[in-house]
């Protein structure tokens, strides 16, 4: 007899959800416009309507608001505040969220996605509800077509081993008038049978090392091979930018350094990785020169935020100057020597300002954690 179960808060966690529309993933407008991390940020907005709701949060007009600091997204996320900015900034510019500013904190209206048309509508309306065929399991025709495959390999082995056996035979005949030593014979037949042993697949473990290796491609043969591989895809626009995006992510250069350097870098590097990985590298090396030297530790993601939001446009502005004064033939000395200066000289003088205000607040200079530890990881 089946007993009733009681609700249990353990278990009623596991099945509370988060909603997100369809059309966020099959829209062809939003699939075009938003990033997977942005689908989410909606389901995570959609899920505060019924909060201001509970709330009363509703203006004039009946539209329900809600009020979401970027410290609450960015926790939820786990991304930086750079990230949470370029996130609603996508959201707005796909029309699905609108942000108005009260004087104290802004309210935020989650809007509805819309089908770009009716046919578009009805797509994604059907889409998880047509029969969708089992590809995991094979047709009949298809296992009779691999069974006769199977059947005509065997045999065109076994041919080929009963040919071998019979040329090695015909090649180890002693001719009556030769005369062979018994020694002989038993060499030869000791080669005989170590042959007709290679063709025997149980038997493989009996091919020396040193005959594998003849029948292979040499470790410079493979990693030609590699490398063409490789090269073959440099230039390949989709390719690049692929690179240059899981570059970006991979290294937060967006939460270091802000947006703005990086759509330049972007820009300058004509979508080519290994330029964006110069113009990244000049950047890196000079913060982390100006680090030791000044010895103040700083990460830009989470110290001084507002201090750091002006300091990474000046990094962006100091980018743009030496590429326009290069455009304009002005610039005498080598290019990537004067990136990296500059960027140090810009990096010592944000170091600067933090000394001096700290010392200004009577606060020892305490190294910040994370930049260099996060990078040397």
């Amino acid at each position: 007899m089946f007993e009733n179960k009681k609700h249990n808060i353990m278990e009623r966690a596991k099945y509370t959800y988060f909603k997100l529309p369809k059309l966020l993933m099959y829209g062809e407008k939003y699939q075009k416009k938003i990033k997977p991390v942005d689908k989410l940020a909606y389901a995570v907005l959609f899920d505060r309507l019924n909060v201001s709701v509970e709330n009363g949060w509703v203006d004039d007009n009946g539209d329900i608001y809600f009020v979401y600091r970027n410290e609450s997204l960015m926790d939820v996320l786990n991304v930086s505040k750079a990230t949470v900015v370029a996130i609603k900034k996508r959201l707005t510019e796909a029309g699905l969220l609108l942000e108005e500013t009260t004087g104290r904190a802004n309210r935020l209206y989650l809007l509805e996605p819309v089908a770009a048309s009716k046919e578009e509508a009805k797509y994604v309306i059907q889409k998880d509800k047509d029969d969708i065929e089992d590809q995991s399991k094979m047709t009949e025709e298809e296992k009779r077509k691999i069974s006769e495959s199977m059947k005509k390999q065997k045999g065109n082995k076994e041919r080929e081993e009963q040919d071998e056996v019979q040329k090695l035979n015909s090649d180890f005949k002693t001719p009556v008038n030769h005369g062979s030593s018994e020694s002989e014979n038993k060499t030869k037949s000791k080669n005989y049978t170590s042959e007709v042993k290679k063709l025997n697949p149980s038997n493989n473990n009996l091919v020396t090392s040193k005959e594998n290796k003849d029948n292979k491609e040499s470790y410079a043969e493979q990693n030609e091979r590699l490398e063409n591989s490789v090269s073959a895809y440099k230039g390949h626009y989709e390719v690049e930018k692929e690179l240059i995006d899981h570059f970006i992510e991979e290294h937060d250069i967006i939460g270091n350094y802000g947006e703005w350097i990086v759509s330049n870098f972007k820009k300058f590097s004509r979508g080519e990785f290994d330029t964006f990985r110069v113009f990244y590298d000049k950047l890196y090396y000079a913060h982390q020169s100006a680090e030791k030297e000044s010895g103040i530790h700083f990460a830009l993601d989470s110290y001084f935020t507002n201090k750091s939001d002006a300091f990474k446009l000046e990094l962006s502005k100091t980018f743009w100057r030496i590429i326009q004064l290069n455009r304009q033939g002005k610039i005498k000395k080598d290019l990537n020597n004067l990136l990296f200066s500059s960027f140090k000289n810009d990096f010592l003088s944000f170091a600067k300002s933090i000394k001096h205000e700290q010392e200004h607040q009577d606060e020892p200079a305490v190294p910040i954690s994370g930049f260099l530890e996060e990078h040397e990881r």
